[in-house]
């Protein structure tokens, strides 16, 4: 009984640390507002110019319409629309948006990891190795299109998982969402590399073809 609450009481001050670093991770976007700095990653960061310019010319929703500039180019190749940083963006102004979507990736991504770690480490003898790098994973800079993307990376990987062990209905639907906040190109592509290996490496082991898999 008392290993048990010395254990316990280990993973409340881990999780009180986990939510302190986070609150003053965010805390300056708070404070400095719109005056904050805002991390450029390359030349090719335009998604947030991409959502205000879909945003303020009414261009929300509209798959294949030819916009007005890049020589007419369409709406289809600017930021998806049908995915909750489109929303977002959608309903909100342009700083509030991106400050929402920072603190909305760093809570899914912790919670996403540490959702996979637990599949790996089943004890609570690792509880601190999952917090903190569940923590260290959700704190990762990346880039402000993909943040949520990749946030939700290692819990798709947890779907992949039980989809291909478990058969539940339950995980189905789940990842019938999953698109809504991911994009193909930046991680579902990878989820689909991770499913194809799985395959391969159960049927090796199993030294039959996984098809319920497939």
């Amino acid at each position: 009984m008392i290993g048990r609450f010395n254990q316990k009481s280990k993973d409340l001050i881990a999780n009180l640390l986990v939510l302190l670093i986070i609150v003053l991770v965010v805390t300056p976007f708070m404070i400095f507002g719109e005056n904050s700095y805002i991390t450029i990653h390359d030349s090719l960061d335009c998604n947030i110019p991409w959502f205000k310019y879909v945003k303020d010319n009414g261009y929300y929703f509209l798959l294949n319409f030819k916009s007005a500039t890049l020589d007419n180019i369409s709406t289809i190749y600017f930021a998806g629309d049908f995915t909750l940083n489109g929303f977002i963006y959608y309903f909100f102004k342009d700083y509030t948006a991106y400050t929402f979507i920072y603190i909305l990736s760093i809570i899914i991504g912790y919670f996403s990891m540490k959702q996979l770690l637990h599949l790996i480490f089943n004890s609570t003898e690792y509880s601190f190795i999952v917090i903190f790098t569940s923590l260290m994973y959700a704190l990762l800079p990346v880039f402000p299109g993909y943040r949520i993307a990749v946030a939700t990376l290692p819990f798709g990987i947890y779907l992949i998982y039980n989809i291909c062990r478990a058969f539940k209905r339950r995980y189905y639907l789940l990842s019938l969402f999953f698109p809504f906040f991911s994009t193909f190109a930046s991680v579902l592509i990878f989820l689909l590399g991770y499913w194809i290996l799985f395959i391969i490496i159960t049927s090796i082991l199993c030294r039959k073809v996984q098809i319920r898999s497939l």
